[in-house]
């Protein structure tokens, strides 16, 4: 459906006055503090996560054991294979009667 060039100016024209008159409700005002916090925290996640493997390449280089490694990180050998492994995956068989 097309529209008339007379219509279309004629919305430019409200939508122009609606952003004009506008004013905020200071209901909606919410506090950024806890964003901020969240990018901080995701900062400092990513700063830590590169730190770990700094130390994991370092620890690697000096001779010392995935086993070792992995006691410290909470995992194991084939864990970090598993997520470092680029091969794409064949996707898992879902048994629909398990939903």
């Amino acid at each position: 459906m097309s529209r008339s060039m007379q219509e279309i100016l004629d919305q430019a024209d409200a939508l122009a006055e609606a952003f004009e008159n506008y004013e905020p409700n200071p209901a909606d005002h919410r506090d950024p503090a806890p964003l901020i916090a969240l990018r901080e925290a995701v900062s400092a996640r990513a700063h830590a996560e590169a730190n770990l493997a700094e130390a994991v390449t370092e620890a690697r280089r000096h001779g010392y054991s995935w086993t070792s490694i992995g006691a410290l990180l909470g995992t194991s050998e084939k864990q970090h294979a598993n997520a470092t492994d680029p091969t794409p995956k064949p996707p898992s068989k879902r048994n629909d009667t398990e939903l």
